[in-house]
């Protein structure tokens, strides 16, 4: 009776991945690309992953990374199968495992530069198409995890906490006619909302979503006084949305300025309305008009 064929099971060119002469059979080309490891503990961790309200880590309580992979050699283009091998089996079978992020650490995994096991697993971690901190990855897959920097983690955290606290500081610093028309255009306010409430509410916005705040400011602040005149034309009578027509007219004379849009809201209106006295020179005029009945 013959016994049966041995695969070919070796360490892979110059990293430590089990291989055969289909799975981790990796050139140079590949390998050179992963990074070497110093003699600290790294860690991987999940995405989209955040802390509750108690500053716990609100992790599934397991999540899987695919065992295999394909991936492309960046000099050759050529493809290539790799998997998580962790030992050879019963008949020198290689053995192929799903790594696991795992609530119970935090939505990590620890790699010991000490262990060759750690090592084998770093360099599939890293070649895989599901980290996001790999360069070379085929980005048409969704990324499932990334390498834990401490540095890169405190410098974005940084950069998040200035935005944040430059968003408040222009809260902070609005004249009561902006405030109006940001809040206005944010849709978080309500009719009848005192300037401190509309305030308030806009410190919370941009206490939440500095980035949004900010996004929607620049959007509108340019034509802060004249979305503040549509206003207070509004409230001292002077002019008024028809929404039969749609149409912004003249109080008075019930003499239409401008048509409005079909099914714009009212913020959408008066923004539309804004723009176009800021934008045209028939809008100017009216412009003028307005704020000298103003006084």
């Amino acid at each position: 009776m013959s016994r049966p064929s041995r695969p070919n099971i070796k360490p892979a060119k110059k990293n430590l991945m089990y291989s055969t002469e289909r799975i981790n059979n990796l050139p140079a080309s590949i390998t050179k690309t992963i990074p070497p490891l110093g003699d600290k503990i790294i860690r991987f961790r999940l995405l989209n992953i955040r802390k509750d309200e108690n500053g716990k880590w609100k992790v599934p309580f397991m999540k899987g990374i695919p065992s295999k992979d394909r991936i492309v050699d960046p000099a050759t283009k050529k493809i290539y199968d790799i998997a998580n091998i962790v030992r050879i089996g019963i008949n020198d079978n290689p053995e192929i495992q799903t790594p696991f992020f795992t609530s119970g650490d935090a939505g990590r995994i620890s790699i010991n530069p000490q262990r060759a096991e750690d090592i084998n697993l770093y360099e599939y971690l890293w070649i895989s198409n599901y980290n996001a901190s790999n360069p070379l990855r085929d980005k048409t897959k969704a990324a499932i995890y990334e390498l834990e920097d401490e540095s890169k983690d405190a410098e974005r955290f940084l950069d998040k906490q200035a935005i944040r606290l430059s968003a408040l500081q222009r809260v902070a610093v609005m004249s009561d006619d902006e405030v109006k028309v940001i809040g206005g255009a944010s849709g978080l306010t309500d009719p009848g909302d005192e300037i401190t409430v509309i305030r308030r509410k806009l410190m919370s916005f941009a206490d939440e979503n500095p980035k949004g705040f900010h996004d929607l400011d620049a959007r509108v602040s340019g034509n802060t006084e004249y979305y503040a005149i549509v206003r207070r034309a509004m409230d001292a009578k002077i002019v008024f949305l028809d929404k039969k027509g749609p149409a912004w007219k003249y109080v008075a004379s019930n003499g239409k300025i401008l048509s409005g849009l079909k099914g714009g809201d009212d913020e959408t209106q008066i923004r539309n309305f804004a723009d176009w006295l800021r934008n045209t020179e028939e809008g100017n005029t009216v412009f003028r008009i307005i704020k000298e009945t103003l006084g």
